[in-house]
């Protein structure tokens, strides 16, 4: 449970003063305005109503819907482990094109001292 939520007479930012769990996926809350000029104290029902990410250590009694928007199971990433890296180094292109241009020079300096 969120531990700031705003007034709803002021709109300043309230605290929870107590709170009880009423059932696995509810929990009651008792929050006090921190406007001393408000002073307002109200209560707060949170309920779980439904799921995005599926628990990794699912609990069978629990049962609630997956939404809109929320992963399958075939969408869960296999692995969170990094991809190997490559083998073989790519260098960038210029520096490729400087090798090459390397390489020609080389071979125009042989081919004239051969001849």
């Amino acid at each position: 449970m969120s531990k700031f939520f705003p007034c709803p007479h002021c709109g300043s930012y309230s605290t929870v003063r107590t709170s009880q769990r009423m059932s696995d996926l509810t929990v009651q809350a008792r929050y006090r305005c921190s406007n001393d000029f408000c002073g307002y104290v109200f209560q707060v029902m949170s309920t779980v109503t439904g799921y995005y990410v599926p628990s990794a250590l699912p609990n069978p009694a629990i049962l609630v819907p997956r939404l809109k928007g929320s992963r399958s199971p075939q969408e869960e990433p296999a692995s969170t482990a990094t991809p190997p890296l490559p083998t073989k180094p790519r260098p960038f292109r210029a520096i490729e094109e400087l090798k090459q241009a390397q390489a020609g020079a080389t071979d125009a300096i042989t081919e004239q001292e051969g001849a």
